[in-house]
């Protein structure tokens, strides 16, 4: 089985939003592709339940999603935030990568044990789940995953990472990441010839992905409100994001 050692990709813009900010029914043969179930992935931290834990491989499956590059490694990091916060779930996430149908979900269930890190994680890899040889185990163990708390935001591609961790779990210091560096570069957005093509993508890509998961998550949107007294970039932000708002209505 092939080691899950290249974590990161250059994508041309960060995958998630497209995914989730437009949700479709891709695959009616499938029951699980529903927008419901859309709906509930998209926000998938607010769903820590059994029942979402036991269809999550099989909505994540629905236009054979596993098989695509710029979707493994989000779901990789969406999968494995929601284990580490939700260690409870293992098991039932476990039992629904059968559910898939996708020769490719047992692969991305071990990636997001690695990915996920803690005891537990471990712990289930080390039990050679789908009879995985133990010298993938141990090469699986000895490798370190990437840590969304200090991972560098450098290319889209980290920003997907980010974004799926905090999808998955909730957790606060990923959008509070994003809109530092967001912040710290806010200068650079209408330079002309100081910045690079490359750079002025993901300055961009940053920029707008915060905005579109802020209209769509109060955590996200909470960074913003918290400093909009004290930070004009702030204030720019939550003006974008109130706009994107009006404009779906």
């Amino acid at each position: 089985m092939k080691i899950f050692k290249a974590f990161l990709v250059v994508v041309a813009a960060p995958f998630l939003f497209y995914h989730f900010s437009g949700i479709e029914i891709w695959a009616a043969e499938s029951k699980a592709c529903k927008h419901e179930n859309y709906k509930m992935l998209s926000s998938l931290y607010q769903n820590p339940t059994e029942e979402m834990a036991g269809k999550v491989f099989e909505v994540l499956a629905c236009e054979g999603g596993f098989s695509k590059p710029t979707k493994v490694k989000p779901y990789v990091a969406l999968i494995g935030g929601y284990m580490r916060t939700n260690p409870k779930l293992l098991e039932k996430l476990y039992a629904g990568v059968s559910n898939a149908k996708d020769m490719n979900a047992p692969k991305l269930f071990l990636d997001a044990l690695w990915f996920c890190g803690t005891e537990p994680c471990r712990a289930k890899l080390r039990a050679r789940p789908f009879n995985l040889p133990q010298k993938d185990v141990d090469a699986l163990l000895r490798e370190t995953p990437p840590d969304p708390y200090t991972l560098a935001i450098d290319s889209p591609a980290a920003l997907d990472l980010l974004w799926g961790y905090f999808t998955g779990s909730g957790e606060n210091k990923i959008p509070q990441r994003i809109f530092d560096f967001v912040r710290s570069n806010w200068n650079l957005y209408d330079s002309t010839g100081s910045v690079t093509v490359e750079k002025l993508q993901l300055l961009r890509s940053a920029r707008w992905s915060f905005v579109s998961m802020a209209a769509q998550h109060k955590k996200v949107r909470a960074v913003i409100d918290s400093l909009k007294n004290t930070s004009p970039e702030a204030r720019a932000l939550l003006t974008e994001v109130n706009k994107e708002l009006s404009e779906r209505h």
